[in-house]
C-alpha cells in the first residue's frame, strides 16, 4: 500500500489514495500501524496498479520470506487464485468457493460498496524484471474487503444541470458493473 500515515498530537491522518487509505485506516483498529509494518516488512518489489490489468503487487519480507501480495478487482484476480486461504489452512480454491466469493462480491456491490479482493503467494526469489502475466498467478485467495464511495455532494446537482442543458451525463468508471449500477 502507498498511502502514509501520519501521527501528531494524539492524531492520525492518511495520505495518498483514498482507497489505499481506507484500507490503512479500516486495519488500524486490528493492530495494523502502517509505519510499523512498512518498517517490519519492507517492500523489495513491486508490480504498480494498472488499470487494464486492475492489479497491485508487491512483494515484501515478512519473517525471512518473500511474499507476493496482490489486491485488485476480484473477478480478476480469482481468476489468477488456484488456492484459499480459510481458518488457517490452504487449500485447492473449488468451483463452490468461487462461487460463494462472487456471491459476497456480488452483495456488496448491490450495495453500492467498492469492492477489492485480496491474495498472496511466498517466492523464492524475485526476477530482475517483474512480469505481471507470469508473476501474478498461483495466488492464495484471502478475502474481500468492501468500502463505501459515495458520490460527491455536488454529484446530482451538476447531472441534473447538464441534462437541463441538453447534455447526455455518462458515468464513466473503473468500478465493478453492479457496484456502477448502485452509484448511479
Amino acid at each position: 500500500n502507498d498511502s502514509k500515515e501520519n501521527e501528531h498530537e494524539g492524531n492520525i491522518t492518511y495520505v495518498g489514495d483514498p482507497t489505499e487509505t481506507a484500507l490503512v485506516e479500516f486495519a488500524r483498529p486490528f493492530g495494523f500501524d502502517k509505519n510499523e509494518c512498512d518498517k517490519k516488512y519492507p517492500r523489495v518489489g513491486e508490480i504498480p496498479f494498472d488499470s487494464d490489468r486492475k492489479l497491485m503487487t508487491t512483494i515484501n519480507e515478512i519473517n525471512g520470506e518473500k511474499i507476493s501480495l496482490t489486491k485488485g478487482a476480484p473477478d480478476i484476480l480469482i481468476s489468477r487464485c488456484n488456492k484459499i486461504l480459510i481458518n488457517g489452512e490452504i487449500r485447492d480454491i473449488t468451483s463452490e468457493d468461487i462461487k460463494n466469493i462472487e456471491e459476497a462480491n456480488s452483495q456488496m456491490a448491490h450495495k453500492a460498496l467498492r469492492v477489492l479482493a485480496g491474495a498472496y503467494k511466498t517466492v523464492d526469489a524475485i526476477p530482475e524484471k517483474l512480469v505481471a502475466d507470469e508473476f501474478e498467478k498461483d495466488l492464495v485467495f484471502v478475502g474481500l474487503v468492501g468500502m463505501i464511495d459515495p458520490p460527491r455532494p455536488e454529484v446530482k446537482d451538476a447531472v441534473a444541470l447538464c441534462k437541463q442543458a441538453g447534455i447526455k451525463p455518462i458515468m464513466i468508471t473503473g468500478d465493478h458493473k453492479d457496484t456502477a449500477i448502485a452509484i448511479a
